[in-house]
């Protein structure tokens, strides 16, 4: 378990590697919280409900465009994302 000021060094050292999906990310949180965004109940790949539903961003270009998917979905969706592009490189 990382301490407090570990968490935020990461968190920064993070943002400064990513900015496109920090901004993306920050886009969806701001929408969602001003209302202009509704997050779903429902996972849009498997539909349960009343799980931790998270957004996923297909495009960070398109910051708001995104699909609700439950935290299963959502790491199956990159695990088998990165298995594509491991084996794109062979």
């Amino acid at each position: 378990m990382l301490s407090a000021k570990e968490q935020f060094i990461y968190l920064k050292k993070w943002r400064k590697n990513n900015p496109e999906k920090s901004r993306a990310k920050s886009a969806v949180a701001n929408h969602t919280r001003s209302g202009k965004i509704v997050k779903m109940n429902q996972c849009s790949q498997c539909g349960r409900q009343n799980r931790r539903i998270e957004a996923h961003h297909d495009d960070y270009n398109k910051p708001l465009k995104v699909r609700w998917l439950c935290v299963s979905c959502h790491r199956l969706f990159h695990s088998q994302l990165k298995n594509e592009r491991r084996t794109s490189w062979q």
